[in-house]
């Protein structure tokens, strides 16, 4: 387990295409009752206009049902398959996931939407032998579209091999906008790690010296972007979670606590589109998108890109493949 907890935490790959309509919304409106309810809000379209859709990211295939609601997502890895399934009741998600090996399990999610659609509490608790955890997750807009801020707290105590390991997190995260262009992440707040406490205080500065022009307002997958758990192989895919910037920037700068940019801790990134201007890769990661036309059908955005491996060297183990669940806990350095 990393040392900095929350630094390697936060610093997971995370992977966001995302794009709803602009409706107007303000922070004060985070948590309204007019909001969308969770069916809507779960149909993966990234695009209202054109109605673009996704359909498949990295190794992970979405499926969608008749009405267009997302009913499932297939995860594939290391010659594994898993699936994920889900339910709607009212202000909650439900997940069900079976591994290739045959163990299965549920988790129940609570969760509000602003009126534009995007997630602005993600709440859940899990416990199984040996593990638990705990997440309350807020989320901020600006009148644009844009995260503005969110607020993580989670617990995770999990007993293995018989020793404990205790971890707890209370994070603010604020994200600096400037003419459609994400300019600065800054990560604050406390972490204790079994007895010790400590507090975390970092940013990442992005730049775009190179264009790659972002169409759809989609998120690249580039490290820095807080994760929900394990979300970040899912929610920020189907439009729950603002909009990203106009151009996708060309690199992230780690920026320590005495406001020192760390060139050790520098990625470049680069991007490929489809045709259509959507995104097609991203430093190894493919993604692909399909249309929904007027009959329900859907047709793929041309051209097709060819499949590349990814090259973030991350494969989830089971309790860690889930789609939402807790903060993972992996021990990879």
């Amino acid at each position: 387990m990393k040392k900095d907890f929350l630094r390697s935490l936060m610093a997971i790959m995370i992977a966001m295409t995302i794009s709803v309509g602009f409706v107007s919304c303000n922070d004060d409106d985070d948590n309204g009752s007019n909001g969308v309810d969770n069916a809507s809000a779960l149909t993966g379209i990234i695009d209202q206009e054109s109605g673009l859709r996704l359909k498949s990211f990295s190794s992970r295939e979405l499926h969608y049902s008749n009405n267009g609601v997302l009913e499932s997502v297939t995860a594939s890895y290391d010659n594994m398959e898993d699936q994920f399934t889900f339910d709607y009741p009212a202000n909650k998600i439900i997940e069900t996931w079976k591994y290739s090996d045959g163990k299965t399990g549920s988790q129940i999610y609570s969760v509000k939407y602003n009126n534009q659609g995007y997630i602005t509490v993600f709440d859940t608790d899990y416990e199984e032998e040996g593990y638990a955890s705990t997440e309350k997750n807020s989320f901020n807009y600006d009148s644009e579209g844009h995260m503005s801020s969110c607020s993580l707290y989670g617990v995770i105590d999990r007993i293995k091999d018989g020793e404990r390991l205790y971890l707890d997190w209370n994070l603010k995260v604020t994200f600096d906008w400037k003419d459609g262009l994400l300019h600065y992440l800054t990560f604050d707040g406390e972490e204790t790690e079994n007895e010790t406490k400590s507090s975390v205080f970092y940013k990442y500065k992005y730049s775009y010296e190179a264009d790659f022009p972002n169409k759809y307002k989609q998120w690249g997958i580039y490290q820095g972007f807080p994760t929900v758990g394990d979300s970040y192989f899912f929610l920020p895919f189907i439009g729950l979670m603002g909009i990203g910037p106009d151009r996708l920037p060309s690199s992230m700068t780690y920026i320590d606590k005495d406001n020192q940019e760390d060139p050790d801790h520098k990625w470049n990134f680069r991007f490929t589109f489809n045709e259509d201007g959507s995104l097609a890769t991203m430093a190894g990661f493919v993604f692909s998108y399909e249309y929904a036309n007027g009959n329900g059908g859907t047709r793929l955005a041309a051209p097709s890109v060819m499949a590349v491996k990814e090259e973030t060297g991350f494969s989830p183990e089971h309790r860690h493949a889930r789609l939402f669940g807790g903060v993972p806990v992996t021990g990879k350095e």
